[in-house]
């Protein structure tokens, strides 16, 4: 099975997907669950309000900067496959879809959205790209969650 085409454009379509995802239940294509794919989610978010270090030397956000985030930010997907940081690899899991862990993971990752965009002044540094501007930071999220979501088909209500 293949992963979907998912273009979501505001985290309002986003949660409302996560939900639906969460109510409804869902089949994997990729190597994670909603509750993993969540977990990565806000990890990466919780970066605009809370300074992470991941280690990635200042030539390589450089280099990330001139050749991707041009692309992410005009709307092209992001590509599957690329290697994360440690720092942002969930947790292995093995809950179900409509499980108590998942809506555990569901509620955090709201939590995590109502904090990145009520947040005031300016957002940290990203760890990959350098210093980004407020709608860089959501359409980056933005992209980011429509790469990882396109991975969960929706089972037929």
């Amino acid at each position: 099975m293949e992963r979907r085409d998912i273009a979501l454009t505001n985290f309002e379509e986003v949660l409302a997907e996560i939900d639906r995802l969460h109510t409804h239940g869902y089949l994997t294509t990729g190597n994670w669950n909603l509750q993993q794919i969540l977990q990565h989610l806000r990890f990466t978010i919780e970066g605009a309000t809370q300074e992470k270090n991941l280690g990635i030397p200042t030539w390589l956000q450089w280099i990330f900067r001139k050749v991707f985030l041009k692309s992410i930010l005009s709307g092209h997907t992001m590509r599957a496959g690329f290697k994360t940081a440690p720092a942002l690899m969930p947790e292995k899991s093995d809950a179900k879809p409509c499980s108590e862990e998942e809506k555990c993971e569901v509620e955090k990752f709201r939590s995590c959205i109502e904090t990145f965009l009520s947040h005031s002044g300016q957002y940290c540094r990203n760890a990959a790209f350098g210093m980004l501007t407020r709608e860089e930071w959501q359409k980056l999220q933005l992209n980011h969650a429509n790469l990882h979501l396109s991975f969960l088909i929706p089972s037929q209500v």
